[in-house]
């Protein structure tokens, strides 16, 4: 009899089982043979949490053909409609249609893609739903999505959170700045991180580097000279500084085909006592992809 592999703080992202994501992805949506031997990979080394979203194109219907009933499902809701009359049905359609999806009665975590609308003229119709359906047991934890600490404490006057779900990466360490996540911890609020590669871009080589971002050269010539210097692989430092963030409950990483995730699992369990450089950035052009496209 085999021994239960030990839980993985690894968080398998699923966005490219239900459409083509990331500046690096050249291969586009991953075909369904491939999602089924990557889940089985997954589960084989512990990793036991997968993330998704009901907006991640046909990504719940793939994980539901492939069956999921051994992981922990982290979904998330889409924005509003803004001409929705009545929210907290359109909510809970929209749940039952997400659990329909995944074939599954309950998932573990449901998070707010867009949590501004918290603030919105249907906040309190949003929370109330959400926490009605919390206690119901449908969903274990509701939480955010966010982009920055900035707007934290406005959400979480308006429904009582379990989980946060921000980005964090050699680059991008707002999450670390007044403690704010050891504040979490303290609230016993989980926290996922995403985001570890930058989407991407933290991995490529020089000469691959779309144009776009020549004006941040000077802090990507010097993360590439450092690895060069310390002999280090990208992948491995990256999730190595996630990794030894204690604070950091769950590392979400995603993958295109499973030899891309059986890298990135070997790498993952590779421990590393390296000093890291100061890359630390605030600027959002560069640390929030979701502004790529305008840059």
């Amino acid at each position: 009899m085999n021994a239960r592999p030990q839980r993985n703080r690894i968080a398998l992202g699923t966005v490219q089982f239900g459409m083509p994501y990331g500046i690096s992805n050249t291969s586009g949506k991953v075909p369904f043979s491939e999602v089924e031997r990557m889940l089985d990979f997954a589960s084989e080394k512990g990793v036991n949490t997968l993330d998704t979203a009901i907006g991640y194109g046909d990504s719940e219907k793939v994980l539901g053909r492939a069956g999921v009933g051994t992981f922990q499902i982290v979904s998330k809701l889409p924005p509003i409609p803004k001409r929705e009359a009545d929210v907290k049905s359109w909510v809970k359609r929209q749940i039952d249609q997400s659990l329909s999806n995944l074939n599954l009665d309950h998932i573990y975590a449901l998070l707010l893609h867009k949590p501004d609308d918290l603030l919105g003229e249907h906040g309190k119709d949003i929370a109330l739903a959400l926490t009605e359906i919390r206690s119901e047991g449908i969903i274990r934890k509701l939480g955010v999505s966010i982009y920055s600490p900035d707007n934290f404490n406005e959400f979480s006057e308006k429904i009582d959170i379990d989980l946060v779900q921000c980005p964090f990466n050699i680059m991008d360490r707002r999450m670390l700045l007044n403690n704010w996540d050891l504040n979490l911890k303290k609230l016993n609020i989980e926290i996922h991180t995403r985001s570890v590669f930058l989407q991407g871009l933290l991995l490529m080589p020089k000469s691959a580097i779309p144009r776009k971002f020549d004006r941040w050269a000077p802090i990507l010539e010097k993360w590439h000279n450092w690895l060069e210097e310390y002999g280090q692989l990208p992948t491995q430092t990256c999730l190595a500084l996630a990794l030894s963030t204690s604070s950091i409950d769950r590392v979400l990483i995603g993958a295109t085909n499973l030899n891309q995730l059986e890298e990135n699992l070997k790498f993952a369990e590779l421990s590393s006592s390296i000093s890291y450089p100061d890359l630390a950035c605030t600027d959002e052009d560069l640390i929030n992809p979701s502004r790529w496209e305008t840059i």
